[in-house]
């Protein structure tokens, strides 16, 4: 989807096609799989509040050599697109992504085997280290794992690519964490509030909520396989509920709005123009629907010297209001 929506003209990015060519896109049938504008439309959303996040993130914590980790990565660019648009930015910065190794073995070899202007090096079993040829300074640790393991393990996998839990951390999850068992989700975040003292995290996910709409969402899922009865699609229903899930699990401060409200007070103006410009969206009142049935959320630590949860005029993210 991302790669037709960069196609399409809604935003810029160089890297999507490459990672996307064996990804998605391509039906049984060798065709072009096409995707409507209202998906394209809830796609550039998405990819514009997280973005936003990411370097509003990068600025504020210039100074401290800030940590990045994507977790459920898979063929995600953003760490090429912020080098290629943001090179002061993110000169510093040490990014991680995290996801199967099936996935991340794979990404690797397109990155290894593709125009990137950078090298791929492993580092050990399922880990890789993408050095970019513009600067020795901007890398990106690339790690197989499993994010329903013990928190523990997976802290220690991070730790072994560089990862230092006493220093400013921006935790990234899109459409990643309503796929796994709510057990495992909180069991991971309370060890990362508990063990990390300076962390925030994004997370941009699915609330099916109780309306006619989330309940087929939510059966076609289920009879899919791609989730169960446990995931956290299921059990956290809400966007209240997902604001609970972090602060029952350690985490100060969350807030969040539904992606329709987002898409009003994150994005830009230039953004939505556009959007608007790339194409015509006729189906105004299921594009409202399908964006009240996803929220972005941000939630903090106790120990964050940064605070991206404000709302109201003092907020760095546009937030206008929380819930």
């Amino acid at each position: 989807a991302k790669a037709a929506t960069v196609k399409a003209g809604y935003y810029d990015d160089d890297f999507v096609q490459p990672l996307s060519e064996k990804a998605v896109g391509i039906s049984s049938g060798g065709r072009q799989k096409q995707f409507q504008p209202i998906i394209k439309k809830g796609t550039h959303a998405r990819v514009s509040c997280i973005d936003r996040a990411i370097a509003t993130y990068l600025q504020q914590t210039s100074t401290e050599r800030p940590q990045i980790v994507v977790l459920g990565a898979g063929k995600d660019t953003s760490f090429y697109r912020h080098v290629s648009q943001s090179h002061s930015l993110i000169e510093n910065v040490l990014w991680f992504e995290v996801d199967f190794p099936s996935v991340m073995i794979q990404k690797a070899a397109i990155l290894r085997n593709r125009v990137y202007k950078s090298s791929v090096v492993e580092k050990g079993r399922n880990q890789w280290q993408v050095i970019n040829e513009w600067s020795s300074k901007w890398s990106c640790r690339i790690i197989g794992s499993d994010l329903r393991k013990k928190p523990d393990e997976l802290l220690h996998e991070l730790e072994g690519s560089g990862f230092n839990r006493e220093k400013p951390a921006l935790f990234v999850l899109e459409c990643v964490q309503m796929y796994i068992p709510k057990q495992s989700v909180c069991r991971m975040w309370r060890h990362f509030a508990g063990a990390c003292r300076n962390i925030h995290v994004i997370l941009y996910d699915t609330i099916v909520g109780q309306d006619r709409f989330g309940t087929v969402m939510e059966q076609h899922l289920l009879r899919a396989g791609v989730v169960s009865k446990e995931s956290c699609l299921v059990q956290t229903r809400t966007l209240d509920d997902q604001l609970s899930l972090f602060t029952d699990c350690g985490f100060q401060q969350a807030v969040g709005c539904t992606m329709w409200s987002g898409y009003q007070t994150i994005l830009t103006g230039e953004q939505r123009q556009r959007a608007n410009q790339a194409e015509f969206l006729d189906e105004m009142e299921e594009w409202m629907m399908i964006m009240h049935h996803y929220c972005f959320v941000v939630a903090r630590t106790k120990g964050s010297t940064l605070n991206l949860c404000k709302v109201g005029p003092e907020s760095l993210l546009g937030f206008q209001k929380s819930r």
